[in-house]
């Protein structure tokens, strides 16, 4: 059965700023480990990385299901590094969700569809190297 990987980190911030955050190409690339990010953050639009991962190219691809800023981006994704077919059940689901918390924003990411614990381990552990990098990003 599939788990379910999730992160949460509060940022000095607006919501508004750490929005910028998610959906600057320019800022995307400097947490997402050099990945070009292209979309035109609409519904139902498309989402690609683009990047090199461990010495290998790759492009991986979503859809962005829901936006409502800067509250909420859940996305599907899928990943060619996978070793799995691209079909609708290796694809997993991201969301980011921005909350009011004291001091600024928390910053809560869940992927769901992880194939195990070590998966899920690997999930968390670049979850939350991404987010401490938008923090220091965002904090300086």
């Amino acid at each position: 059965m599939p788990l379910t990987a999730t992160k949460s980190i509060v940022i000095a911030a607006p919501a508004t700023r750490v929005w910028e955050a998610l959906t600057d190409p320019a800022q995307i690339k400097q947490y997402m480990w050099g990945a070009e990010a292209i979309s035109d953050w609409k519904r139902g639009s498309s989402l690609t990385y683009r990047g090199e991962w461990e010495g290998k190219s790759y492009e991986d691809k979503g859809t962005i299901l829901e936006i409502d800023p800067p509250r909420l981006l859940r996305t599907n994704y899928y990943s060619p590094l996978s070793g799995k077919a691209d079909a609708p059940e290796n694809y997993a689901e991201v969301t980011y969700a921005l909350a009011p918390e004291a001091g600024g924003t928390k910053l809560t990411v869940t992927q769901t569809n992880v194939e195990d614990e070590a998966a899920k381990a690997r999930s968390e552990g670049n979850w939350e190297m991404a987010l401490g990098s938008i923090k220091t990003m965002i904090e300086g």
